[in-house]
């Protein structure tokens, strides 16, 4: 157990941060954490370090942790694909009801699948995509049609 004279103060709730004691010298810190079985410090804690000179006499400098950068998910496409079998009825149907497009949309993306072989339908993330395109798939073998989609990533 650490002594007295190595504890310094609490932090002030005053300023946000959680009322906890600190350590002087990182180096009983340090043993202070492993006693505690710690070997990382938890994100929302604030230490103080003392520099080079762990004297007492040295005044502390407030460390708070970075924050985790955040990236944009990844985006995918969803793919219809052509086959010779499927009504254009039947795609049209799919792209309202999935994809929630209008009737002049609906044509568009069905005419660009029957004669280019394949066309987006929309771009979503990973898994609204992997969602759309089983859904899709359900329905036209519900509905004993060979209507594939792929999902492909953006790159």
């Amino acid at each position: 157990m650490l002594s007295a004279p190595l504890l310094k103060g609490t932090l002030c709730q005053s300023f946000g941060f959680v009322k906890r004691s600190s350590l002087i010298n990182s180096r009983f810190f340090n043993l202070y954490q492993r006693s505690l079985g710690r070997s990382k410090m938890l994100e929302n804690e604030l230490i103080l370090t003392m520099g080079s000179g762990h004297s007492e006499e040295s005044h502390g400098v407030a460390v708070a942790p970075a924050k985790p950068k955040l990236e944009k998910p990844s985006m995918y496409q969803v793919v219809m694909l052509n086959d010779d079998y499927t009504p254009m009825d039947f795609v049209i149907e799919v792209l309202s009801r999935f994809f929630s497009m209008d009737l002049e949309k609906c044509t568009e993306i069905m005419m660009a699948v029957h004669t280019q072989g394949k066309a987006v339908c929309g771009t979503y993330t990973k898994d609204i995509a992997q969602t759309k395109a089983a859904q899709v798939m359900a329905y036209a073998e519900e509905h004993e049609h060979p209507l594939m989609c792929d999902v492909q990533r953006i790159k």
